[in-house]
This record gives structure tokens, sequence and C-alpha cells, in this order.
């Protein structure tokens, strides 16, 4: 015999309940043999376990008092359940249901809906919700069952309210790696994906939608192992997100493959029967959502790939192409990937890595568009904290500087959410390609223009994502406004470049990106000036006996008095208003005045033999009349060398025929115009005396010059460009300078020496 409390149980041989004390209602419980566990439902329900003695004496050994399961209506209080009335939804009802002695509940039974068809799943945990009428907008309602399984149970009702989704993204496909599966293993995390907050963003905008890919999460993927569980997708808004391992109707699966490289999804995953999708037998992809490239950046960073960033680029084109080989009309969206944190060597590699391959997607994307098929590119990475979040730190959004935590997968999720709704409404950026004039030689920050465009939303943010391919840093660009300024004055002349083009990427409010080509056309100030005035024997030993024009020619330039180690031989332009010209302005080259060299630094223009009228006017004379001069033989040679000039100065080489001009004065103008840059003209002269050696005051061609040859004449030593003597410049002083000195003797009509005011 027992007593409970007041109430008390007697029992008999037979092992049946003979009389319960202080309860209304009277009924007998079979027990069996052994230990048995019952139930007695009167005015309240107990448990009791019986204990049988080896008389077959059952005595009762515990007792406690318990209820029924209990079902809670859902949607209820004004707080429908959003059901879309164009597509099937799994309902989670039994999330707020309870049975107080934890006995597993199922839904048992249903009632149908005015406005739609109820089902109970296989697995008898969820329900779907089928409309009747895809056009019906309204409220409805059904009713479910609950089982305890031992014969409790419920039942509650379901308020639901069907309105048209806002917009049909039909099947969408989630392609990654780890960051787009999420590792939900990190100790004492429940973090559930982007994939997660995104469908729950996506139900909260009414948007219609189901993800597809040949994964599905499996529960034991998603063991807590510092805490021993397997954490679940909570339900929202009583839809599910993950019912089963293989569940159709659940938004679990995907294609996150963790670890993978860009080129890996195509060759493993993506591309395979000329370049169809493997998985295109099972679904077609309306809608791609692609993060990819983190890990080509971590294997390049670890040396364990050789990949560029135009090689991902490349690779991901691929991918893309496959993706509307399925379906042409597809709709691709790709991320510019979230950044890395760079706490360690190798991390600061690959977030450089990283940095080209999303202003190389920026630049690039665009491309990859058909006429039916938009490729959109979301910018994940602008702002994104890809800290590891700590107590000191908690807006990191990584646990551990690659993969998102909870706040991470949020932020992606919006992202993802506001540039997917953001083509459906038509708010798409529209950044406009420009084009600017700037004058060279600028001021450091002078401000080139701002580039401008439309459905920016009220805080875009700029960023110069592909510099100009010669002259890289010359132009910064504000993020906040998309104004362009000066950031290196030096790259930026006419004559280095007169024009330079760089593209700029605008992140909108909503995280679409569009990119826009700036054109700065560099305008020429004329601010070239004269760098140096040469001269130089052309054809003869010192240039290899070469009549053309080259950068041979340097070798054969006679030395100015400066670089000479006898300046008084050393040749130098005269140049009007310096007083009376002296040997050094005039030569004593067989060959006569037959190549010069003007060396103009900034040099606007090219100049050639069919150009050389742009540059140059050209006299001869013999008189400081100039009035009484002619215009010199047409040279037979123009070349231009960019920097090989004095100092880096542009040079002009013009040559003429042997003695074409001899034993006068060449008069050289260079002109002041858009062609040579220069502001002003510059006049300067060369002359030639043939066989004079510069022994006297005068340019006479005479005995002494003959003396001077003979009596100096070279044997075992190679006469230098200084050697007055060396009349013909063979590198030798012999009797063949002699007779060109004998030949040329001026009696009375010598190199008159100029002296010209200006």
């Amino acid at each position: 015999m027992f007593s409970s409390q007041r109430n008390r149980c007697f029992y008999k041989r037979q092992h049946r309940i003979s009389l319960i004390e202080g309860l209304e209602d009277r009924r007998f419980l079979r027990a069996d043999f052994g230990v048995a566990s019952f139930q007695a439902r009167m005015a309240e329900t107990i448990s009791a376990k019986v204990a049988f003695s080896t008389r077959n004496i059952p005595q009762i050994v515990g007792v406690k008092a318990v209820g029924g399961p209990v079902a809670v209506d859902d949607g209820s209080g004004g707080n429908p359940i959003p059901i879309l009335n164009t597509t099937t939804s799994l309902l989670d009802v039994l999330g707020n249901d309870s049975d107080p002695d934890g006995d597993d509940l199922t839904v048992s039974a249903k009632t149908d809906g005015v406005h739609g068809t109820v089902a109970i799943t296989s697995d008898d945990k969820f329900v779907t919700y089928t409309p009747n009428n895809a056009t019906y907008t309204g409220s409805d309602v059904f009713t479910y069952t609950i089982s305890d399984g031992n014969g409790g149970s419920a039942t509650a009702s379901v308020y639901v309210s069907l309105a048209a989704p806002t917009y049909d993204l039909g099947s969408v496909l989630p392609l990654g790696d780890s960051i787009t599966k999420s590792v939900n293993n990190f100790p004492g995390t429940q973090w559930y994906s982007y994939r997660y907050e995104l469908w729950k963003d996506l139900i909260d905008s009414g948007v219609q939608m189901e993800f597809v890919g040949t994964l599905h999460d499996l529960a034991d993927d998603l063991v807590d192992s510092a805490m021993n569980t397997y954490p679940l997708w909570p339900s929202y808004q009583n839809q599910v997100f993950y019912q089963s391992d293989t569940s159709t109707l659940d938004q679990a699966s995907h294609e996150g493959h963790p670890g993978s490289r860009i080129d890996e999804i195509n060759s493993s995953f993506v591309i395979q029967n000329g370049n169809q999708l493997h998985w295109d037998a099972t679904y077609s992809v309306d809608t791609a959502l692609i993060h990819l490239g983190t890990n080509d950046a971590i294997d390049v960073a670890r040396e364990v790939s050789t990949l560029t960033p135009q090689d991902s680029i490349e690779h991901l084109a691929n991918t893309i192409g496959a993706l509307q080989t399925d379906n042409p009309n597809a709709s691709i969206y790709v991320a510019q990937i979230i950044p890395l944190a760079t706490s360690t060597t190798w991390q600061a590699d690959a977030a450089a890595y990283l940095d080209e391959f999303n202003s190389l997607l920026a630049a690039t994307a665009p491309s990859w568009s058909t006429a039916n098929s938009s490729v959109y590119v979301v910018d994940h990475n602008t702002g994104f904290d890809a800290s590891i979040r700590t107590g000191s730190n908690p807006n990191g959004l990584t646990y551990d500087g690659v993969h998102t935590n909870d706040a991470g997968d949020a932020e992606m999720a919006s992202r993802w959410h506001d540039g997917l709704l953001g083509v459906q409404s038509g708010v798409i950026p529209n950044l406009a390609d420009a084009v600017f004039a700037l004058d060279e030689n600028p001021l450091m920050g002078a401000s080139v223009g701002s580039v401008t465009g439309t459905m920016l939303g009220s805080s875009p943010t700029f960023k110069l994502v592909q510099d100009d391919a010669n002259h890289p840093g010359a132009f910064a660009v504000n993020s906040a406004t998309g104004e362009v300024t000066v950031a290196d004055p030096n790259l930026i002349d006419h004559e280095l470049a007169d024009m330079l083009t760089f593209v700029v990427q605008v992140t909108a409010n909503n995280y679409l990106v569009d990119t826009a080509t700036v054109t700065v056309n560099v305008n020429d100030l004329q601010d070239a000036s004269i760098a140096d005035r040469r001269i130089f024997y052309n054809n003869s030993a010192f240039d290899g006996n070469d009549l053309t024009a080259n950068a041979a020619d340097d070798t054969a330039v006679a030395p100015n008095p400066t670089e000479a180690s006898s300046p008084e031989l050393g040749k130098s332009a005269y140049l009007p208003g310096t007083g009376q010209a002296t040997f050094q302005n005039y030569t004593s080259y067989s060959r006569g005045i037959n190549g010069i060299m003007v060396d103009i630094a900034d040099l606007s223009v090219e100049a050639t033999l069919a150009t050389v009228d742009n540059f140059f006017s050209f006299q001869v004379g013999n008189s400081n009349n100039l009035a009484t001069w002619t215009d010199a033989p047409d040279p037979i040679a123009v070349t231009t060398r960019f920097g090989e000039g004095t100092n880096g100065s542009d040079r002009i080489t013009i040559t003429w025929a042997d003695n074409a001009i001899q034993k006068q004065w060449l008069r050289i103008e260079v002109l002041a115009n858009s062609s040579t840059g220069l502001a002003s003209p510059d006049i300067h002269y060369w002359g030639n005396a043939i066989g004079e050696t510069g022994n006297s005051n005068t340019t006479d061609v005479n005995g002494a010059d003959i003396i001077g040859a003979r009596d100096n004449p070279t044997f075992l030593v190679s006469a230098s460009l200084l050697n007055r003597y060396d009349f013909d410049r063979d590198r030798v002083v012999n009797g063949r300078d002699i007779i060109i000195a004998r030949d040329n003797s001026t009696f009375l009509s010598p190199l008159r020496l100029l002296n010209l005011p200006f």
C-alpha cells in the first residue's frame, strides 16, 4: 500500500488497482509484471512506476503529476504568418508547442484553410501550405493537432496572410567556398552563414526564391565541438530553412565548397561535358550569387599556387559563362570579396592579391553581360571589417580573420539583399564616363573634375580601381565625392603623355558597383626649353663612317669647351649677342657641316624629315649682314630620340649630305610653336673652315695650318675628337690632312667671324 499526499492507492494480488481515494473518477489500470510505468488519466494525470516483489506484490516506488502536450496558436494576435500566394511554404508549427514531460511531439492531423491546402511532411514535424489561387491576397486559417506519442494530443490554429511576392528571383544558386557554406563548428558558436541571414531578409521583403545546389548542410556537419551539440537553423516567421539532410522543401541547398579556388570550381564542380554545368540535370539557375577568390589569394600567399589575379578573373569569367550557357537568361551577381585581416605576413600578401582581384573584377565584369544575361558586381569589400571580434574589438566581422562570424553573416546578407532588390526595382547605378582637360605640370592636389552618375544613392563610395597603364599614381579620387585630383604632378606632362586614362568604381548605397573610364587630356603649355646644341662629325671614323642618323652619332659629337681637356679645342654654338665668334664656334671638318643635334627638354612631338619645317628654319651665309643669307640645303635625315639628350632631354638629329654646307655659317632657328613646345624661338650658329687649326685670331687656312698638320702626325696613337689637325676625322693625322689643308687654303675668302647683336 502506498499513499501520496491525501490520495491512497490499494493493490490486489491480481495486479489491478482496486481503489484510488481522493479522486472522483475511479477506474482500474492494468500493470505488467516487473518494473512498469503507467499513466492514469482522471481529474489529473498521474505517472507511476510500479515494482513487483518476489511475491508478485506490486509496490509503487515513484509517482509524479504531469500535463499533456500544449499546442499554441501560430500567427495569432494580429501577427499572421506572411505567406506568398504563388508558392508552397514549409511551416514550423511545432516551434512554440511543448510537452511538460519532454515527449517528442509530432503533427498528427490538420485541416485545410479556405484558401489553401495543408499537408503534413513525411517526418511529421512540419506542414506545408499551398495556396489554392495565386491571385488571392488576404488572410486564411487552418488547424493542426499534435501528439506526444503516449495518447496525449492538442490542437491549435495557424493564421496566415497571403500576399503576392514583391519580386521573384526564381532558383538562386549560392556559389562559393567555406564563406558561402559557413564553417559552423567554431567553439561556442552557432553561426548560420550569410545564406540563412539573406533568406530571412528576403522573407521580410516578400521576395519569392528557392536556394538550389548539390550540397545540403548535414546536421552532423554543424557539431559544436565545445558544447557537443548539433545546432540547427531556427525557423523564421514560422518558415523553415533546414528540415533534414535530404529535404527538397527547405532552403539549405548551396554550392559552397570549402577550400576551393575558382579554377578548382571550374575543373571539379562546374564545367564538364563541353562547358555545361554538371548539376543542370537537377536544377537550373535563374539567379547566381558568387563569392569566390578568397582561396586563390590564400593559396598564392602560402605559395601553393602560382595564379595571378588576372588568372582568377579569367577562371571566373569561365564559371559565369557556364552559368549563362545553362540558362541564357540568368542574372549573375558576383561579389567583390570580403577582405582578409592582415595580422600575418601571408594574410597581408593575400590581401594585396584580393585588392587587385577586386579592382580587375569591377573593371572587367561588365563585359561578361550578354543581351539577356546581366552580370552585376556587389561590393562586399568596402567598409567590411575583417578583423577578429574580441572583447576589446567588438566590431570585428570574422572569427579568424577569414571567415565571417554572425555579424559578418548579417553584413554579407544585407549587401546581397540590397543589391538584389536594387536590380529588381531598377535602382542600378550608372556612372558616366568622363573626359577632363588639364594643363601640364599642375600643382599637387589640383582638382581635375568630378565623376558623376545616376542612381548612386545619398552616400556612394568612389575608388580608383584601374590606373593608367604607363603612368600609375598620377591621380587620386575622393572616396566620398568622386573628385579627381592630382597626386603626382611629375607624371602629368604633355610631352610624357598627352592623355591619361584610368577607371573609377562607384559603390552605390545598395552596394551595386559600376565603373567609368576617365580620360584626362593634358594640355601643352609650350614650356619646352633648349637643353643643348651640338655639332658632330657625321660619316667619320667616330660614328663608324655611317652616313645615317642614329644613336652612333653620339660618339662623334664634338666635346663642348667644358667637357674638353683643352677648352679652346671644344666646340659650342655661336649665340647672337655674345660678341665675336671664335674657333670654338666652327669646325675644320673636311666634310663640312653635315650633322647637328638640338636637345629640347619637354619636346611636344616627334620631329621627322617630313615635318622638319615645323621645327626649324635653316639659312647659310658668311656675313654679319643676314639679309644676304640664303636658305640652306635640305637635310637628308631627321630623327628624334626622346629622353636621350643632355640631362634626359629629347634629342633631334639633323644631317646633310657631305660638303653640302662648307666654308660658311649655318644659322639654325628653332621655332616657337606647338611642335617644339618653345615659348620663344632659339637661334644659334655653327661655322666650318676646312683645314683651319685655330692657330691665330683669323680663320685663314694657310701655310701655318699645312705645317701644323705636317709636324703633328700620329703614328701608334689614334687621334681624338679634339685633335685640330685630323681634318677628315679618320683618327689619323697624316699626309691626307696635309693635302686637305693645302687644297682649302683661303687666300682672300676666309670664314668671317660673326659678331651679331641679336
